[in-house]
């Protein structure tokens, strides 16, 4: 190993606390001809969080296998390219592909380079579309660290701003529909999405409103799903039978049964009651503590749904 990677194990930083194993890592891809590189790399990084978030790195010593694990894999965060590889130019013809053949301009590329001269910083930064240029020498641990997580959090920012764009139009094509009850479960699921986003929590989020007319014959409660986002998104307009998983169901039968709200450390399971008196649940994965402010945006909305689910059943012949 040459004394420049040394550096890396000169430094004594603590790394971050373990993340949750339920959370999805940031995957970061890593591409340089030096197995030593990647050794550091992965020692250096290895148990390291970033936002409560595990890295895991996917390793491309060539071109080729570079490119394949692009192709596999369209949410790369970060993308650590060394320069020379095949060529003197691999890392910025790959820095290139990654931004016109892929037309991805969310992954955020950083140069790695021994060999600074072969490519000068200003140029290369300007004509390639790259992030941040470094040198192997001047990345120790917590320079490496601290790459990550500023690189990763601009990727966050960035898909947050698609996301809400992505919203925003599906929104505008069914606002001029939404009052139609085929429409509504549509709107609250895209609003729910939103949120989502908003809160920076997990996806994974389901409204639904107790059918009372139509007990099971176990005594168990039946639920009509109003909306819902990421995994349970194929629920909507739908009765609930099980397909959910038993933590889910068990969380909202003992919010039903104990007429309140119920805040876990990675979930929240909301219980609303309108006038009228209809029971409505809403079940978010959140993976992490929801401030009062978070809790109130849940709440406007499950209370604004459910009227609106009310006023279009009253106006039904």
């Amino acid at each position: 190993m040459s004394d420049d990677l040394l550096a890396f194990a000169d430094e004594n930083t603590p790394p971050e606390q373990p993340a949750d194993p339920l959370t999805k890592p940031w995957y970061v891809l890593v591409v340089d001809d030096d197995e030593d590189v990647h050794q550091v790399t992965r020692l250096v990084l290895s148990h390291f969080t970033v936002e409560g978030q595990p890295l895991e790195l996917l390793n491309a010593r060539d071109m080729p296998t570079a490119r394949r694990l692009l192709q596999e894999n369209s949410d790369i965060a970060l993308a650590i390219l060394d320069v020379v590889m095949e060529t003197d130019d691999s890392g910025l013809q790959l820095a290139r592909y990654i931004r016109e053949d892929l037309n991805n301009h969310f992954t955020r590329i950083v140069l790695r380079t021994g060999q600074p001269g072969q490519a000068p910083e200003a140029d290369v930064v300007v004509r390639y579309d790259i992030n941040d240029y470094k040198e192997k020498t001047e990345l120790t641990t917590q320079k490496l660290r601290t790459l990550c997580i500023s690189s990763i959090r601009s990727y966050r920012d960035i898909c947050q701003i698609d996301e809400h764009r992505q919203g925003l139009l599906r929104l505008i094509n069914t606002t001029s529909e939404m009052f139609e009850s085929t429409q509504l479960e549509t709107f609250a699921s895209i609003i729910l999405e939103q949120i989502m986003v908003l809160l920076r929590v997990r996806k994974d989020a389901l409204y639904c409103q107790l059918i009372q007319h139509h007990p099971r014959a176990n005594d168990q409660p039946e639920f009509h799903v109003l909306a819902a986002s990421g995994e349970h998104k194929h629920l909507v307009n739908r009765q609930l039978d099980n397909e959910l998983s038993p933590e889910i169901l068990a969380s909202m039968r003992e919010a039903l049964q104990e007429k309140h709200s119920i805040f876990a450390p990675h979930s929240v399971t909301g219980y609303y009651r309108t006038q009228s008196g209809n029971e409505n649940l809403l079940y978010v994965a959140t993976g992490r503590t929801l401030s009062d402010l978070d809790k109130e945006l849940l709440d406007l909305y499950s209370r604004q749904v459910a009227l609106a689910y009310e006023q279009i059943q009253r106006n039904q012949p």
